[in-house]
């Protein structure tokens, strides 16, 4: 069989690098089920993954599941000029540690940050330290 070649044999770090990649590009969003509940899961947003990522309070964009559960929509918040870049907030503020974990990147912490936000952040500027 083909996956028998060691040459299309799929490997473990392979299969690892594949998942970060798909988990770092979902959306967390809201579906109703057929009863009208509402419950939270996870999917692949065509087009919203392209949006970047900003401190809590800095974002241009919302993004959501619409009230009729039938599509998930993402709206400016305020004039975008042409050529500027959509963001949106990744976490809460004061989650570095989630977004090193999800996305393999953090945030400059704020002034107010926790002990946990800053080493995070130091954490993310250690492993950029290629010297």
């Amino acid at each position: 069989s083909l996956l028998r070649s060691e040459s299309v044999a799929p490997q473990l770090g392979d299969f690892l690098a594949a998942a970060a990649l798909v988990q770092s590009r979902v959306f967390g969003v809201q579906v109703r089920d057929a009863e009208g509940a509402w419950h939270d899961t996870q999917c692949l947003v065509p087009f919203a993954d392209l949006i970047n990522a900003c401190a809590a309070g800095q974002s241009n964009v919302d993004c959501a599941t619409n009230p009729a559960s039938t599509h998930f929509e993402c709206r400016a918040t305020a004039a975008v000029r042409a050529g500027a870049f959509l963001c949106a907030p990744y976490a809460d503020q004061g989650e570095n540690g989630r977004l090193l974990a999800g996305y393999g990147f953090a945030l400059p912490p704020t002034p107010d940050a926790s002990a946990a936000d800053r080493a995070a952040f130091a954490a993310y500027l250690a492993a950029l330290d290629t010297s």
